[in-house]
């Protein structure tokens, strides 16, 4: 038995509307990458999203490890969703800039152990969309290098990151005119000085979330 199906089992022990976790049957984790890549070989989905649902469960996740995310890179990967994976390191980051240079969005939610080396590795001129909610130990040199090398970045997500400064905000209003979509909530050392720069420098934004700064 390598996959089972019990969703929606309102009875069973794992989250409501969720499959049975393997362990549970006495088996290992098993994730079925053909189904994380996308035909075209352009996208690469675990289908994992910070403040919902993930459709893998806790165990599945856990299963996820930098190995398997570099086993499915190659130079047609535009857009990769790895949130909620909270066991990949700052190593496959680095792989991933090295074998994506296209590689327009990137959504790394909730993986806490990287750090300021990752996100200053995958600060592409290709970036168009970059989610780093609730990666904690991301500073401003993360968000400075974004600013410095990703022009085009039109959505740029660091719910939580709670290192930042007024300093790598205002790079990113300097560096990234093109940004649609800001959200700094639980910013805790963001200043009126970050949004006033915002406003000034970037002339397309729609949608700006600050709440609990």
């Amino acid at each position: 038995l390598e996959a089972t199906r019990a969703s929606f089992c309102g009875k069973n022990s794992g989250k409501k509307g969720m499959p049975f976790s393997l362990p549970l049957l006495g088996l290992p984790p098993k994730l079925d990458t053909a189904r994380l890549l996308s035909d075209d070989g352009a996208r690469i989905d675990f289908g994992c999203y910070v403040g919902a649902q993930p459709y893998l469960d806790d165990t599945q996740l856990s299963a996820v490890t930098d190995a398997l995310v570099a086993s499915l890179l190659s130079d047609t990967v535009t857009s990769i969703n790895v949130a909620g994976c909270e066991n990949l390191t700052d190593d496959v980051l680095k792989t991933v800039a090295k074998r994506c240079p296209v590689v327009c969005s990137l959504n790394l939610g909730n993986c806490r152990r990287l750090t300021d080396e990752s996100i200053k590795a995958v600060a592409l001129p290709s970036l168009v969309a970059l989610n780093v909610a609730n990666c904690r130990k991301l500073t401003d040199e993360s968000i400075l290098a974004v600013a410095r090398g990703c022009p085009a970045l039109g959505s740029l997500n660091v719910w939580h990151c709670k290192h930042l400064t007024d300093e790598s905000i205002k790079a990113v209003a300097m560096g990234c005119r093109s940004l649609a979509s800001l959200s700094v909530s639980y910013g805790e050392h963001l200043t009126d000085a970050s949004i006033k720069a915002i406003a000034a420098g970037c002339p397309s934004l729609a949608s700006l979330r600050v709440y609990d700064c």
